[in-house]
């Protein structure tokens, strides 16, 4: 079976969403192949999910600053498995939502792309063509070759990961090992310095 689009945009995330944009208000005909979530990285497990830990830590801290205006309250306490919950709550809805509108002005496939030809890619055994096709494809994390690497998680683990860890090292420094960093430092910051764990990022 073949499908013939003047565009074929492999992956839904930002970059796929601004080409979708332009196409769309050109009156193009659109595809979007997406082998995961709706809306990539950023919305699903990167910048968004993420942003939900960091206000909470920034709450924190404001909370605990609280006596410099002259506000007296109790000692705060941060249950992380709700604030894991909350967060994967608020973006629960997002893939339905990003699909629902690639769905108003393109065609959705799900699966992974293989081009077949110079014009044209196979999804689940359907061939799409295009004369115009777009690789918007998220990054994904690069297995390391250091000893004990199996023992690692990534930023997808640490997101749905109920426990809050008593030690945390970041390797690399991107977005969100910022991110990861930020809220980290916060919650070390206050904690007694007789409890803390030495928590560390590398970049």
């Amino acid at each position: 079976m073949s499908n013939k689009f003047d565009i074929v945009i492999i992956g839904s995330g930002n970059g796929g969403f601004g080409v979708y944009a332009i196409a769309a208000e050109a009156g193009k005909s659109i595809a979007f192949v997406e082998s995961l979530d709706f809306g990539g990285t950023c919305p699903n497990r990167g910048c968004t999910p993420k942003k939900v830990l960091v206000a909470a830590a920034q709450s924190l801290e404001t909370i605990d600053n609280a006596a410099v205006h002259g506000i007296d309250v109790g000692p705060t306490k941060l249950d992380w498995a709700k604030l894991i919950d909350r967060e994967t709550d608020m973006v629960s809805g997002i893939p339905a939502g990003m699909q629902g509108l690639a769905e108003k002005r393109g065609t959705v496939f799900h699966g992974e792309a293989k081009f077949v030809g110079p014009n044209s890619v196979e999804v689940g055994g359907t061939i799409l063509e295009a004369d115009n096709i777009v690789i918007a494809t998220d990054p994904k994390p690069r297995d390391l070759p250091i000893p004990g690497a199996d023992l690692m998680i990534t930023s997808d683990e640490v997101l749905s990961e109920r426990t809050l860890p008593g030690e945390v090292v970041f390797i690399g420094g991107g977005v969100i090992a910022h991110d990861g960093v930020s809220i980290d430092v916060d919650e070390y910051l206050r904690t007694p310095p007789t409890r803390r764990s030495g928590w560390s990022a590398t970049r």
